[in-house]
């Protein structure tokens, strides 16, 4: 973004008649900001991201075109590295294991009551023991 271009929201804010304090009010941006913008000063607002924001929706609100602002942001991907720890994989084992023979006392207790089961609801029907 070359100052020049930068001027241009001058030049459009003061042709429409607002005054700085009036833009900053309807469009909830700091007046100091704005300021800055329309006088090429970008080191003033914090963060780059913020500086790009700031300049899309002023110069959207006074139609001035700038240069290279409708090319898409910069957006360097990070590596997230997560590490997991040896005691992770270790309690990751147990609780598999523990998994494991809880499943298997389950169904083999499925298996040795089934009858019993049959039995008992049969009991339960007519109040007395069938057998």
């Amino acid at each position: 973004m070359h100052n020049k271009d930068l001027s241009k929201l001058k030049e459009a804010r003061l042709a429409a008649g607002y005054s700085i304090q009036q833009v900053a009010d309807h469009l909830n941006i700091k007046k100091q900001y704005l300021v800055a913008l329309e006088e090429g000063d970008l080191q003033v607002i914090p963060g780059e991201v913020y500086a790009e924001g700031y300049l899309k929706i002023y110069s959207k609100y006074l139609g001035v075109q700038i240069a290279n602002l409708d090319e898409e942001p910069k957006v360097i991907p990070r590596q997230i590295k997560i590490q997991v720890g040896k005691n992770f994989k270790k309690y990751l084992s147990i609780i598999c294991g523990m998994m494991l023979i809880i499943t298997i006392i389950t169904y083999r207790w499925l298996i040795n009551n089934e009858t019993g089961n049959d039995r008992r609801w049969s009991e339960i029907q007519t109040g007395y023991d069938t057998e």
